[in-house]
């Protein structure tokens, strides 16, 4: 999540913003890691967050939309609420920006707990197969501008920029940590069985090969499924997505790979993870026997590992930063052996 601007660090000038944006009387504010908890006299809750230079009037308009079209359809999430004005984005000083969405109830979910994680996987699919209803129904989150505001940074060019910037810094980052050295070979091998399935992908894409439907080539993606992003609730539907800053229309097994790579983060799930997850999804939304290919490479991709060094190496390799780095190798080392155990009994 994006935080509150600093100038605001006490939160003493927030009531009186929230009270003449949004009729929100504050009984209390909640300091949470990176945004503001807010408890209204009434007993609403909401999240107060930081608009960054990217999140436009419209594009918070979109995902408000967006987040009410999936509660219409029985999938709670939470969106940028309008102002009095009829407005998303509420100005704080000197061109900063803020805006408001509602609290859901619920805890984190938990993905080193099965039931949670798939059930999470199920919702995810569900929040994608509604992308066909959109494209049906010539929904206005679908084609024009809308559809430019939605996207941009999509997995195939985040998967091939962050390996072009992991082999940059690599080198150093065996030279500083000598320990990771002995990935070198994997990591690599990895990478390039999940970057030619996309680059293939890709090419058949652009010559129309594609004879997939849309929502199963597209669909409108979270693109940030970390735990603190998803609740967990005692409602009919037991998974909640919330923070949709990064939301987009995006290849769908992205959430996946997010899923997976944060429970290996988390655990070690065994080699049952794999197919598990690809069952849970075909199971709402299934996949040509090409995709279910695709998807396989994709998740070799080594997002621990590199994620970790690419960190590492922003912040000028700090000494400190080595113990996460190994950590991560390790946690690497070990998503690759339970995705080689899982081929094997495919």
């Amino acid at each position: 999540m994006t935080g509150l601007p600093f100038r605001l660090s006490g939160t003493e000038g927030l009531p009186s913003l929230l009270r003449g944006a949004y009729g929100v009387e504050v009984d209390a504010l909640v300091r949470l890691k990176t945004v503001v908890g807010v408890v209204a006299a009434d007993g609403m809750r909401f999240v107060w967050k930081s608009a960054r230079p990217r999140d436009t009037e419209r594009r918070l308009s979109l995902l408000a939309l967006l987040a009410d079209n999936l509660s219409d359809s029985g999938l709670p999430a939470a969106g940028p609420l309008p102002t009095r004005a009829g407005t998303y984005r509420v100005e704080v000083a000197d061109g900063e920006f803020g805006y408001l969405q509602p609290w859901l109830p619920g805890r984190h979910v938990r993905f080193t707990e099965v039931e949670e994680k798939l059930t999470t996987v199920a919702t995810l699919a569900h929040v994608h197969r509604w992308t066909a209803r959109l494209t049906e129904l010539d929904h206005p989150l679908v084609g024009g501008p809308e559809w430019h505001e939605l996207s941009g940074g999509t997995l195939d060019i985040k998967l091939f920029e962050k390996w072009r910037v992991f082999q940059q810094v690599w080198p150093v980052a065996c030279e500083r940590e000598p320990d990771i050295k002995s990935l070198e070979d994997e990591v690599r091998t990895a990478a390039e069985v999940a970057l030619d399935a996309v680059r293939a992908a890709t090419e058949r894409a652009e010559l129309g090969a594609h004879a997939l439907p849309v929502p199963f080539r597209r669909a409108l993606c979270h693109r940030d499924v970390a735990p603190h992003n998803v609740l967990w609730t005692t409602a009919a539907a037991p998974v909640a997505l919330i923070d949709f800053d990064h939301a987009g229309w995006d290849d769908p097994l992205g959430d996946l790979m997010q899923v997976s790579n944060h429970t290996f983060a988390l655990c070690d799930p065994g080699a049952r993870h794999f197919t598990d997850v690809l069952d849970a999804y075909q199971r709402i939304c299934p996949l040509s026997a090409e995709r279910q290919l695709f998807a396989w490479k994709l998740l070799r991709f080594p997002d621990l590992v590199t994620r970790a060094v690419m960190e590492w190496a922003r912040d000028d390799y700090p000494a400190q930063g080595q113990r996460r780095v190994r950590d991560a190798a390790e946690k690497e080392r070990l998503r690759q052996m339970r995705w080689r155990e899982a081929m094997y009994r495919l």
